[in-house]
């Protein structure tokens, strides 16, 4: 009969060990509760502030022209138009910023070259050079149409001129 007392105690004492294993965890919840309800503790998802993107500057209608082989600029505000460069022919393009212009030179008239300068006439740059174009037979090549893709590249296309009796 020892044994089963044993046993009820063993039950007993295990049962006393679960039920104070059950209060302490139901302490531990609700002391964990009064503690983030004291904190003021919300979980609040929030998105990652972006940076605001500068604005870009305000855009005015910029005219770029050839006057007798002077190209000129003029930006509305301007008093009088400027001239930026020299000895340029047609084609001519302005960027889609205003910023910079790609023109024509070559002898005899003939698109010959094609250049780049800045809108304020302080940076030029040759980008195709004579003889950058081959000749078709006894054709001179020319630059025909000059454009713009974007603010930083130069598109064109050429033609062959002939010239002489035949």
């Amino acid at each position: 009969m020892n044994v089963g007392k044993l046993a009820r105690g063993d039950t007993a004492l295990s049962e006393g060990r679960t039920g104070a294993m059950k209060s302490g965890l139901r302490d531990i919840f609700l002391l964990s509760v009064v503690f983030l309800a004291a904190c003021n503790f919300r979980f609040t998802p929030t998105a990652t502030p972006q940076p605001t993107p500068t604005p870009p500057p305000p855009l005015r209608l910029t005219i770029a022209y050839l006057e007798r082989g002077n190209l000129y600029l003029w930006r509305e505000g301007d008093s009088a138009p400027q001239l930026i460069t020299t000895n340029a022919l047609s084609p001519i393009a302005l960027a889609p910023d205003g910023q910079h212009v790609a023109f024509t030179r070559g002898q005899d008239g003939l698109q010959q070259t094609l250049w780049v300068v800045s809108a304020d006439g302080a940076f030029q740059q040759e980008l195709v050079e004579i003889g950058d174009i081959p000749a078709q037979r006894s054709a001179t090549p020319i630059i025909n149409t000059v454009d713009w893709l974007n603010e930083r590249a130069v598109y064109f296309n050429t033609a062959q001129v002939f010239r002489g009796g035949g």
